[in-house]
C-alpha cells in the first residue's frame, strides 16, 4: 500500500503537458464540429455531407485527431523563429497540397459515391460503390448506379455484396484518403496564415 507521503505531485512540465494534450485533442475537435460534421448548423452543409453516412464513422474520428496533430505542429512552428520568405514558400507549398487534396476529393467522390433520390420532396441518401460496376442481373448495363441501388434495396450490405469486398474497401480507402489531405492540408493552410500575422 502507498502511503500519503510517497505520493508526489506532478511536475509543472507534466502538468503543461497534459493541458496541451486535453487543449489540442478536445478543444480543436470540439471548435471543428460543425466543420467536421458532426454537428449540424442550420444553412450550412459540411464537408462530410459528401461522404456516405458507411463512411462517416470512420472520417470523422480521423479528421478530428488529424486536426489537433494540425494544431500540434503550427503551435511547434509559432515557436521556432521563421523568416517571412520561410513562411512565403511554407504557404506555397500546403496552398498547392491544398488544390491537389481537393481535386483527389472531387475526382474520387465523383466515382464512388452514388446518389439516390427517394420521396417527393427531393431528398437523396449518398451510398459507396466501387470505381467500376459489375454487369450482371439486377443491374444492366444501361442503368445508372442510383437505379441499380434501387433494384438492390437501400441495404448497404447487399449493395457492398453486388460491387464485391476487395472493391468497396479500395474506394473507401481512397475517398477517406482524399477527404483527410483536403481537411489536414486546409487546416495547415490556415495555420500558415496565422503564423504569417503573427511575425
Amino acid at each position: 500500500m502507498v502511503s500519503k507521503a510517497n505520493i508526489v505531485p506532478p511536475t509543472p512540465t507534466a502538468q503543461r503537458l497534459v493541458r496541451l494534450i486535453l487543449g489540442f485533442s478536445v478543444s480543436v475537435a470540439l471548435g471543428l464540429a460543425p466543420y467536421l460534421g458532426r454537428v449540424h448548423v442550420p444553412l450550412f452543409s459540411p464537408l462530410l455531407d459528401l461522404l456516405p453516412m458507411s463512411v462517416q464513422d470512420t472520417a470523422i474520428p480521423l479528421a478530428a485527431a488529424l486536426m489537433g496533430l494540425v494544431a500540434v505542429t503550427v503551435q511547434w512552428y509559432a515557436w521556432q523563429h521563421l523568416t517571412r520568405r520561410s513562411l512565403n514558400r511554407m504557404f506555397l507549398t500546403v496552398a498547392s497540397w491544398v488544390v491537389l487534396g481537393f481535386l483527389a476529393l472531387f475526382i474520387v467522390q465523383t466515382l464512388v459515391v452514388a446518389r439516390v433520390p427517394f420521396g417527393t420532396h427531393g431528398e437523396a441518401v449518398s451510398f459507396l460503390v466501387g470505381f467500376s460496376r459489375p454487369v450482371r442481373p439486377p443491374c444492366t448495363a444501361d442503368i445508372s448506379d442510383s437505379e441499380c441501388i434501387k433494384h438492390l434495396s437501400f441495404n448497404t450490405s447487399r449493395i457492398e455484396s453486388f460491387w464485391g469486398d476487395r472493391p468497396i474497401r479500395l474506394a473507401r480507402l481512397s475517398l477517406i484518403l482524399s477527404y483527410l489531405s483536403f481537411m489536414s492540408g486546409f487546416g495547415l493552410l490556415v495555420g500558415v496564415l496565422m503564423l504569417q500575422q503573427s511575425l
